[in-house]
């Protein structure tokens, strides 16, 4: 080749030339690309403004998924370079895989029009392609360099990943004690957005949990049990930490941070394997913050979808949607238009199904140390919307011949109670179920047209908080008990210590004085939505939109700016259709329910606890 030094070049004929200009083309932008989302994902995780909806292997997967893109792009060019020159690939592909490159990472702005990107990405593109093309070898060699640079980025990136976990594992190993001798398993599984009205243990007219009725009668059941918010981080993390919402840091864009203690890390020191399998990639992936104090939480799938997805492109809306079509119809709305708009949050088909959740947790049991007990939290997606449930359930439960969405979630429900039989059953045949205490509960429920509410995550009522809770511990719980007052799931966390048998100044009152001590006293029932500045002075939380507190009868819904409140008999109302405010007994009832929970946050504050304790000292 004979040229200038910085003048026009002619890359050679031949096949040669082209697949090596070819190859360091494809690599050049697959790792470039991979650095550019890795370097959004880190900016997002380090607190950038919210979650980056990735799987902790992202920074190697990243290059896969952006790999397999390139290459199907690659298709078309690879065809046409039988028919042109090395020089005239070179420029094809340059504008191709920069346009992609440009339109790909403004997918996340939304600002911005996708014809509009779509536009400046075909620019850009036809300006680097010409820029190539003017001098192929100073391209190419620039494009190699690039691929060095990004190669080292993605490494170091993996390297400071895999240092953070092994360095967290390190931490785990050194904080676990010895477990006490006989000291029990304990099992915590979470029906995501599960409500208590719709399952026969709780007296619905369809057959949803037959099995969960069965358990019940081995434990306890709490007719009204409620969730401490209405959408699944808050009222997870509250369950983890024994505090209410509103003390925690857990928002729609913000994970639980590491100022109060989790039961996982209080389970830990106490000499327990901690397992975590959450289906829920939206907001109990490692992401959330959950995870803190299991020594192994799963949660996102190791597989090509996953690799694709750990892309901006792979996490478009339109993406989604081909992963998720089931038939010709769905695969064509996927496409009459594409929705290319990145949004950074996880999709169903990035969850685990019930089934997946059960065999990961019976293989992890059967491999785990015996020689220590576990503390295990296993969270199922199935009752989340989209409903797709298995087709011998559709079948049954499914009447309808127009998509009826309650329906299609009794199904899911039963698919719930299915898999809870098999895991049960597992278990006793291995004879770990006589010292395990099991606790099936959810994180909330769903609306179905109740006071025009759909979803979850909208309100405080009743069908959005009030959820199941079955507990079962050979020996330690009657069976048969039914546990009538109303109930926070803020008690969970030192109800399981309790009952394990390990001594802890954590949050919250232990469920177990209802069948062991005549006292009923304990955190109030209440669930928290949304956080504004509220005007009202008389609630000590004055952050909170929407508040709900319960009674053992009686539900009072206050929210806005200026709360506006009503009042219902939830127990004969469950969906809450009548507000009974206006009787004597109704204002009897609302003042003693305002009380209740000012003292309830009253008695939560920060360092209202340790306060107590100093005063009791002196």
């Amino acid at each position: 080749m004979t040229n200038a030094p910085d003048g026009p070049t002619v890359l050679p004929a031949g096949w040669g030339p082209k697949v090596r200009a070819f190859a360091t083309l494809i690599v050049a932008a697959t790792l470039m690309s991979a650095a550019a989302f890795g370097l959004r994902a880190a900016w997002l995780l380090t607190g950038g403004g919210g979650f980056a909806g990735v799987s902790r292997d992202f920074v190697w997967m990243s290059p896969l998924g952006y790999l397999a893109l390139y290459v199907l792009l690659a298709i078309p060019v690879a065809l046409v370079a039988l028919l042109v020159s090395t020089q005239r690939m070179l420029y094809l592909a340059t504008l191709l895989f920069a346009a992609f490159f440009v339109f790909d990472a403004l997918l996340p702005f939304t600002e911005i029009a996708r014809p509009a990107a779509a536009v400046l990405a075909i620019g850009l593109g036809t300006v680097l392609a010409r820029w190539i093309g003017a001098n192929p070898e100073r391209g190419l060699r620039t494009f190699r360099r690039m691929s060095a640079t990004c190669a080292v980025l993605i490494a170091i990136g993996a390297a400071a990943m895999a240092g953070a976990q092994w360095l967290g594992h390190r931490r785990g190993a050194r904080q676990t004690g010895a477990a006490a001798a006989g000291a029990p398993n304990v099992l915590l599984i979470i029906w995501d957005t599960v409500r208590a009205s719709e399952l026969s243990a709780y007296g619905y007219d369809r057959p949803t949990t037959p099995f969960l009725t069965t358990l019940a009668g081995t434990g306890a059941l709490f007719d009204a049990a409620i969730a401490t918010a209405p959408w699944t981080l808050p009222s997870h993390a509250s369950m983890f930490t024994g505090r209410y919402p509103q003390r925690l840091s857990t928002d729609l864009r913000a994970r639980l941070d590491g100022r109060e203690p989790t039961v996982a890390e209080i389970f830990r020191k106490a000499g327990y394997s901690t397992v975590g399998i959450a289906a829920n990639t939206f907001y109990t992936s490692w992401e959330s913050g959950l995870n803190r104090g299991f020594t192994d939480y799963r949660d996102y799938r190791r597989d090509l979808q996953q690799a694709m997805r750990a892309s901006l492109f792979g996490q478009s809306r339109f993406v989604t949607d081909l992963f998720e079509a089931r038939t010709s119809a769905e695969l064509k709305k996927a496409f009459s238009p594409p929705m290319l708009l990145t949004l950074p949050k996880p999709a169903r088909v990035d969850m685990m199904r019930g089934t997946e959740v059960t065999d990961r947790f019976l293989r992890w049991e059967r491999q785990r140390p015996q020689s220590r007990p576990y503390f295990a939290f296993l969270n199922y997606i199935d009752g989340h919307r989209p409903f797709d449930p298995p087709a011998d359930l559709r079948d049954r439960f499914v009447t309808s011949r127009k998509r009826n969405p309650k329906e299609l979630y009794d199904a899911e429900i039963a698919h719930l109670d299915r898999e809870l039989q098999r895991l049960i059953s597992e278990l006793d045949k291995r004879g770990q179920l006589g010292n395990t205490l099991v606790i099936l509960t959810a994180d909330h429920g769903e609306h179905f047209g109740e006071r025009n509410l759909q979803g979850h995550g909208n309100s405080v009522y009743a069908p959005a908080v009030h959820v199941p809770l079955v507990m079962r511990f050979d020996g330690r719980i009657v069976p048969g008990t039914r546990v009538f007052p109303a109930v926070s799931l803020r008690d969970l966390g030192a109800t399981m210590l309790e009952l394990a048998g390990i001594r802890s100044a954590f949050p919250g009152s232990s469920l177990t004085r209802y069948w062991t001590t005549a006292s009923d006293s304990g955190s109030a029932a209440i669930a928290l939505l949304g956080r504004v500045q509220s005007k009202d002075p008389s609630i000590p939380s004055v952050e909170n939109a929407e508040v709900g507190v319960f009674s053992d009868r009686w539900h009072l819904v206050r929210y806005g700016l200026r709360p506006m409140e009503e009042l219902f008999e939830y127990r004969s109302d469950p969906l809450e259709a009548h507000d009974v405010q206006g009787s004597a007994a109704a204002s009897v009832a609302t003042d003693s329910l305002r009380q209740l929970l000012k003292a309830a946050f009253l008695e939560d504050r920060p360092g209202r606890r340790q306060a107590q304790s100093a005063s009791a000292s002196r």
